[in-house]
């Protein structure tokens, strides 16, 4: 199953706005996710990117994002703390919630596995927490910046360098972390939970995952990510975490709540039913994701014209309507008639030409339909009468349809 990437932005917990990356199956959802990357980190990690994509190429919906003063959102890191990343992830929720649908699973890496777990005590609805790396005491992460401590603790606020990078920290981010109980809240849990765990992480010991896993409640799994670092920075951890996730999840993720949550969020972003709604991506030059109902597609244009050829281009578009339309008048046809027609196939070819005299343009669609040798050569020509008759072709054809723009204040 092939995905699709859509900007999703949304206000966080100090009111910034927050930049997030929605990446969608192209086909029926099993599921819809929220990424939660790690300490300093952003949704552009190695582990938020492979995963998030992986599980959207297995059918479930993923959003990543940076929370606030990271990345691409705005705010000041130096305000943030963990509990306003938990509340960086509710309000992310509740932003998908109101323009996509409720989330139903929760994916932390790191500092934001334990953010997750935190994130689920005060969630409904969830049906799968899965974490990667996480400590089982948040006071962990002080040892990103050990050396800097007496510093803080002295000024009250130090400028650290986490992974070439500088941070500013303020005392009220250690008393934060200091007073958060993870073990707690993973004890009083109901939603089934699995652990990922690097058995040689160079950064959070396997203990924590050990310590997460005792006290939580069934149903519970730990899984061990042999061979891979704690940032999953080579492509082999990262895509077994993503198959991991996705085999757990099988038995948690039911496809038939995921089409009901379509049906009944469908007008929530101010849509109407049946309506196509095009969006720009940054996948390319002129790509969109298109949303139909529960259904996800993508258009682009080719490389030739500046594009990355992700999908068809408009006209290909307008090519397999007419196709199918025709395919599908046949089929109800015959199928009246009872006609042994097997299995239709039309290929559909589209050419626009100029009159090099008048300038006229000349646009033809090409049908060559595929028709079974067990029909009479009648048979066939009626066959071909009634495609001519399909819907879309007479709209083409023989209607003039009006076409009104709107624009949306």
């Amino acid at each position: 199953m092939k995905r699709l990437s859509r900007k999703f932005e949304f206000d966080g917990a100090f009111g910034d706005r927050l930049a997030g990356l929605l990446e969608l199956p192209s086909g029926r959802r099993r599921g819809v996710a929220i990424f939660a990357h790690c300490f300093t980190c952003s949704k552009d990690s190695h582990a938020a990117a492979r995963i998030s994509r992986s599980l959207a190429e297995q059918g479930i919906a993923v959003l990543r994002f940076d929370f606030t003063g990271l990345g691409s959102s705005s705010g000041d890191f130096s305000n943030t703390n963990f509990s306003s990343n938990v509340d960086d992830l509710l309000a992310a929720a509740e932003a998908l919630s109101h323009d996509y649908g409720p989330p139903n699973m929760l994916i932390g890496h790191s500092l934001g596995g334990a953010a997750v777990l935190m994130a689920a005590s005060r969630m409904e609805g969830l049906r799968g927490v899965v974490t990667i790396g996480a400590p089982s005491d948040v006071d962990h992460v002080k040892y990103n910046f050990r050396a800097d401590l007496p510093r803080i603790e002295a000024d009250g606020v130090a400028e650290v360098d986490l992974v070439g990078r500088k941070f500013t920290i303020r005392q009220q981010f250690l008393d934060d972390i200091k007073a958060q109980d993870v073990l707690s809240v993973v004890k009083e849990l109901s939603v089934p939970v699995a652990f990922l765990h690097a058995p040689d992480d160079e950064i959070v010991e396997q203990q924590h995952a050990e310590n997460l896993y005792q006290v939580a409640s069934q149903p519970k799994s730990i899984m061990a990510l042999d061979g891979a670092d704690h940032l999953l920075n080579k492509r082999a951890g990262s895509n077994l975490a993503a198959d991991l996730i996705v085999g757990w999840s099988r038995q948690y993720l039911d496809t038939d709540a995921a089409d009901a949550t379509d049906a009944a969020t469908a007008g929530k972003a101010g849509y109407e039913p049946g309506q196509a709604v095009l969006t720009e991506t940054d996948d390319s030059k002129f790509s969109l994701t298109i949303a139909l109902g529960h259904h996800n597609l993508v258009a682009d244009e080719p490389a030739v014209v500046g594009g990355k050829d992700l999908g068809p281009d408009p006209f290909g578009y307008v090519m397999i309507g007419l196709g199918a339309c025709t395919v599908m008048t046949m089929r109800m046809y015959a199928d009246h008639k009872g006609w042994p027609v097997g299995t239709m196939q039309v290929a559909m070819n589209y050419d626009a030409s100029k009159d090099p005299e008048t300038g006229d343009r000349h646009q033809v669609f090409t049908r060559r339909v595929s028709l079974s040798d067990q029909l009479t050569a009648e048979q066939k020509a009626r066959v071909i009468e009634i495609a001519n008759k399909c819907p879309v072709h007479r709209m083409l054809t023989e209607e003039t349809p009006e076409i009104i723009t709107q624009l949306v204040e």
